[in-house]
């Protein structure tokens, strides 16, 4: 709490003692200088963490469409499974700047989905749909130019991926009311690589907005059911594209 209060303090420090002449004192200056202005008294106020670590720290979040090639999955379907081609998704990141050009970083990124009821002429029985998709990234950036506020970066990364699928198997009227409804869930886990581009625009000194593409390429080999391990022709490529628009304190 004390140390909420003392960057408070030193805001309201700047105000008083700058006024309305900050902004323009901030754009006379420099990208790097301005970024050094601002960041300095809070990394100092958040003592005793490096003021190092502080002043080069970001973090930020993006919006993630991720398209799978969604191809040869029949022996999934086969197995009950039948996971979606688009997952709609939210990725966190957190990042240190090693040099002017470099940054490395960590990235998660969750999406889950609910496909609609599918019916069952075998069974009789109506399918509800579960899946959900995690990704662990360790990423490296590399600034390959930058002009005012606007950046362009590329990136590369590795990491683990983790799918789920749920099936829910429901009776329907056609079915005998003591016929036992039946619950399935399957589980993988594979390695991943990413290769990506990024534009970015600073929307001040150290805040960015930006837009991000990268290709995403692994295969979980196979799935665990409750029941049974590594089930046999349950491989789920996951290669595809992912896009994503962020926002953050200097990400990439």
């Amino acid at each position: 709490m004390k140390k909420i209060l003392y960057i408070i303090c030193v805001i309201f420090y700047f105000h008083t003692t700058y006024g309305a002449n900050l902004n323009d004192k901030v754009d006379q200056l420099s990208p790097e200088n301005a970024e050094k202005f601002i960041k300095t008294p809070i990394a100092k106020s958040l003592y005793p963490f490096p003021e190092g670590l502080i002043k080069n720290l970001g973090f930020g979040i993006s919006r993630t469409i991720y398209s799978t090639q969604e191809t040869n999955i029949q022996h999934l379907i086969d197995n009950s499974m039948t996971p979606p081609d688009t997952y709609w998704g939210t990725s966190k990141f957190i990042s240190f700047k090693y040099n002017e050009k470099i940054r490395l970083g960590l990235s998660f990124f969750n999406a889950d989905k609910n496909s609609n009821s599918n019916y069952n002429e075998t069974t009789g029985r109506l399918q509800r749909h579960y899946s959900k998709l995690s990704q662990i990234l360790f990423y490296g950036s590399y600034v390959i130019y930058k002009e005012k506020n606007m950046k362009i970066t590329t990136q590369a990364g590795l990491g683990i991926a983790n799918t789920f699928h749920s099936i829910h198997h429901i009776n329907s009227e056609e079915n005998a009311e003591n016929t036992p409804e039946i619950y399935q869930e399957f589980e993988g886990n594979s390695y991943i690589y990413q290769l990506g581009i990024s534009a970015s625009y600073m929307l001040n000194p150290v805040w960015e907005f930006g837009l991000n593409v990268n290709y995403t390429n692994g295969k979980v080999e196979s799935h665990d059911s409750l029941t049974q391990k590594n089930i046999a022709n349950s491989h789920y490529d996951l290669s595809g594209t992912q896009f994503n628009i962020f926002t953050g304190r200097t990400i990439f």
